[in-house]
């Protein structure tokens, strides 16, 4: 049960592609990172992997097409109503990697998104890079091996400026529905047809 006060944030998401990347058989890795005073239901899953895809050719670039959808709901507590700061969002992240014919998988990139702070729907497109090695020894391993450099924790993405070497690489394209609530002791909620929309229930006469 939702507490009263807290606001409530559902979002359906859709992983559309990735394109831009350098090998073939793509999938993504992606979680959701909830910031201080967020949570998420017991049974809410927070990660997901995405089916492997082979690319098609667009343009001048390779994508893969995933049409992949999940769904996300969490609350906002705010615990003294005195303070007039707004909450930092949920961030997403995202691994994009390639898998080859013997099964060795490779990084392609690491991405990030902020949810959106409004509902309704949203188009998203997250840029990605990942860590590289110097020299052509490096790219070669990659290739006929396999494996990459990765990173340990994934929330390094949004901080790729500490890295001393790192290369761009292609794009993760999102679609996003979000509704917002904001909980009171509390009526009914009605939703406007086809549309996401954020409402706000008046309390309860005392």
């Amino acid at each position: 049960m939702t507490l009263p006060g807290a606001l409530r944030l559902f979002v359906n998401g859709e992983i559309v592609s990735a394109q831009g990347y350098g090998y073939d058989h793509l999938y993504v890795h992606f979680f959701l990172e909830l910031p201080s005073r967020w949570s998420s239901p017991a049974f809410q899953q927070l990660s997901g992997v995405t089916q492997t895809c082979a690319t098609k050719t667009l343009g001048r670039d390779n994508v893969a097409y995933f049409s992949y959808p999940f769904t996300l709901e969490m609350f906002f507590t705010q615990e003294d109503e005195s303070e007039g700061s707004l909450p930092l969002w949920p961030v997403i992240y995202f691994e994009v990697l390639s898998l080859d014919y013997w099964q060795r998988y490779r990084v392609e990139g690491y991405g990030s998104v902020v949810l959106p702070a409004a509902p309704g729907f949203h188009t998203l497109t997250a840029p990605t890079w990942r860590p590289t090695e110097l020299g052509t020894v490096s790219e070669l391993r990659r290739f006929f091996i396999g494996g990459s450099p990765e990173l340990e924790d994934m929330t390094y993405v949004r901080v790729p400026g500490i890295f001393k070497v790192s290369s761009a690489s292609g794009l993760v394209p999102l679609a996003l529905s979000q509704i917002l609530l904001l909980s009171q002791e509390t009526l009914g909620v009605t939703w406007a047809r086809f549309q996401p929309a954020a409402q706000w229930a008046s309390p309860e006469p005392s």
